[in-house]
């Protein structure tokens, strides 16, 4: 975020009268120097430097300090939206086993449709069983690669029923499925 401005704080400390009896060991600063790290209009942090000079720096140093401190709110900012992504990317593999589980678990063929070509996205092991095709013979296709032909398709929706869904359409074959 260009145009922030440095922050120079206690100038001129070496002769501040709060760092007496302090120990000459200690580093002192004649200028605390604060660059903000601001995303939007949210304040992420702020860097603090110390400078031993009593002019702490010349525009063109703080313009560059400045470029710094964007370069580094960039930083922060990418790594927590990486964490992010790996949070809910594990949470979809997670919701993703869940339902294969589940689907697994019923004895019914089950296919997951997706869009006007209802092609199929996901079918449990008794669809495969009862059609004798693999899994990704199925997936990917139109479901009515199924039906010996188009009228045994469009029968199909009527007799077994099509439940309409918004992410698609859950097809059951052998039960009819109340919309």
């Amino acid at each position: 975020m260009r145009g922030r401005d440095l922050t120079v704080l206690g100038q001129n400390q070496l002769h501040d009268p709060r760092q007496d009896g302090a120990s000459n060991d200690a580093p002192s600063s004649h200028a605390l120097i604060i660059m903000p790290l601001v995303q939007d209009d949210s304040t992420l942090g702020s860097i603090v430097l110390g400078s031993a000079l009593d002019d702490p720096m010349t525009p063109d140093e703080a313009a560059l300090m400045t470029a710094l401190a964007d370069d580094i709110v960039y930083g922060l900012t990418a790594l927590r939206v990486d964490a992010l992504q790996q949070d809910a990317a594990e949470k979809l593999r997670a919701n993703n086993d869940l339902l294969r589980a589940t689907l697994a678990s019923i004895d019914q063929a089950v296919f997951v449709l997706d869009g006007p070509d209802r092609i199929v996205r996901i079918c449990n092991r008794a669809a495969t069983d009862m059609f004798g095709y693999a899994p990704e013979e199925l997936i990917g296709n139109p479901i009515s690669m199924i039906h010996p032909s188009e009228q045994s398709y469009e029968q199909k929706d009527l007799a077994f029923g099509v439940k309409h869904g918004s992410y698609g359409e859950v097809f059951v074959i052998g039960k009819v499925l109340k919309p």
